[in-house]
């Protein structure tokens, strides 16, 4: 069946996620299985690392064209590998209860590739092959360090990670150290969080200037301490729509965000402990933060947030609230405003 000229395309509704021709092949689909995309143009090699003996044992399957699939054999202390093909795609499927587990310890499995490559497709292929499109959990350390450490990651814009449901610390480092990384995942759709659940998850992505949208509201203990910490080329922080607050729920989270220039707002009245603490710190080009909380009586959630930003800036202050001068309020230099 040709499908090169076709011109419009109908997209099914309701509860349609796959359209197969009739050879089974798949001609479209809500979001398709994970894959790595080579995009150095000569042929790459996936590898997948387990980081201690205790990390969870996987069998992988891998296609080229979504139909045919063959395992590349179960992961152990020594890496399995399949062949990306050059400028091309390699569909990437498992059954497995999570790829990251605490046991005393933290064990993963890390997935990487010998030169430079893209990711996409819907991340839950990695957990329920074939049955992924109907699925929205994600449990405890499920996907933490996945990616960690892959240096030859390019651009995660592509990858869907549709979980509305996450478990403590499922995201947690996902893409720590991936410093080569620069437009990560375009969504994260869980408009409630868990703890720690994006903890450290773009830490030290000096490359990174994209970042995802966030959704979450309902904030849990740690939910984004540290994420974009270290962010060397992060200009612009997404925004932060959460009204209520948890302890350290934004603790650290641009610390070092060296190119950030203006904070995003935020938009919560009353505080609670360390929220806030160091979220800033270390960011030298910020020159504008706007806030309307009232009520900043909570333990340290101020404590150095503002530290070694810009010698000057604009400090709005629609909440009302009563600051002191300094790192831990409103940074000496600074202009306060009370509107926009």
């Amino acid at each position: 069946m040709d499908f090169s000229n076709v011109k419009n395309w109908t997209i099914p509704e309701g509860n349609v996620y796959r359209v197969v021709d009739s050879n089974n092949r798949v001609i479209w689909e809500r979001s398709g299985y994970f894959y790595m995309e080579d995009t150095s143009g000569n042929t790459n090699t996936l590898s997948i690392i387990k980081s201690n003996a205790n990390a969870p044992t996987i069998e992988v399957f891998v296609s080229t064209n979504t139909v045919d699939w063959v395992s590349i054999g179960s992961t152990s202390t020594t890496a399995i590998t399949a062949t990306i093909p050059a400028n091309g795609k390699l569909y990437i499927k498992a059954e497995a209860v999570r790829w990251g587990i605490h046991n005393s310890s933290y064990y993963w499995n890390t997935i990487t590739a010998s030169g430079a490559h893209n990711i996409g497709g819907n991340i839950m292929s990695l957990l329920y092959g074939d049955d992924y499109l109907t699925k929205f959990e994600v449990g405890k350390w499920v996907f933490r360090s996945l990616f960690s450490g892959n240096t030859t990651l390019v651009n995660a814009e592509n990858l869907l990670l549709p979980a509305t449901t996450l478990g403590s610390d499922c995201y947690a480092n996902m893409f720590r150290n991936c410093t080569s990384l620069i437009t990560a995942p375009a969504t994260l759709p869980a408009t409630r969080t868990a703890q720690e659940c994006y903890y450290y998850m773009f830490y030290n992505c000096t490359a990174l200037t994209k970042a995802p949208n966030i959704l979450g509201t309902v904030l849990a203990l740690g939910c984004f301490q540290s994420m974009f910490q270290g962010c060397t080329a992060l200009t612009q922080a997404p925004e932060l729509p959460a009204t209520r607050l948890n302890t350290v729920c934004y603790g650290n989270m641009f610390n070092g965000c060296t190119s950030l220039t203006t904070a995003p707002e935020l938009p919560a009245t009353t505080l609670v402990e360390q929220c806030y603490a160091g979220m800033f710190s270390g960011c030298s080009s910020l020159n504008s933060v706007t806030t309307y909380a009232t009520n900043i009586s909570a333990t340290n959630c101020l404590n150095v947030w503002l530290n070694g930003v810009s010698a000057t800036g604009d400090f709005y202050n629609l909440g009302g609230a009563t600051y002191t001068s300094g790192a831990s309020g409103i940074p000496e230099g600074w202009t306060e405003h009370n509107t926009l």
